[in-house]
């Protein structure tokens, strides 16, 4: 019985390491921090009237998403490899070792992550604090169906 116990144990232990793998956390955050994101680009246009470049937007997004990938698979590889050791029984020093090349990716991930969001402050900046050197006229649709124009100028801001 004892030992049926411990193989029902182990098979937890491996489920857990195999779907959360230590990096679950990580993930849930950020996957949160990538719904804010958006709804920051939606909102802060229709509030200033100005938008950042497209371009810089873009590179935001897939720098944030790649980095978030390098970040997140290995640490959830590594940790699953670290919990197969811990189940073995082997030294704890030894699962230490193993996550070393896991780290590497996660810093290169964070790396990343982080330039991803130096451009978020810098589309940010254009959003709601750079002046507008010409007005420019949008376009905007009410709630009725028809046509707005509305002029943003900068002596107004």
């Amino acid at each position: 019985m004892r030992e049926q116990l411990k193989h029902f144990a182990r098979q937890i232990n491996l489920a857990f390491y195999r779907f959360y793998g230590g990096s679950f956390p990580y993930y849930n955050v950020w996957h949160h921090l990538f719904y804010a994101l958006g709804i920051l680009y939606t909102i802060i246009p229709r509030l200033t009237g100005r938008e950042a470049p497209q371009i810089t937007i873009g590179a935001h997004f897939w720098l944030a998403l790649i980095g978030l990938l390098f970040y997140t698979f290995p640490l959830m590889y590594g940790s699953t490899l670290r919990g197969l050791m811990w189940i073995d029984g082997k030294p704890f020093i030894e699962s230490v070792k193993l996550m070393a090349p896991y780290w590497l990716w996660r810093a290169i991930g964070g790396s990343l992550m982080w330039f991803a969001h130096i451009l978020f402050i810098y589309n940010f900046y254009v959003m709601v604090i750079k002046k507008n050197t010409t007005s420019s006229v949008s376009q905007e649709f009410s709630f009725n169906g028809e046509k707005q124009e509305r002029v943003v100028s900068n002596q107004n801001i």
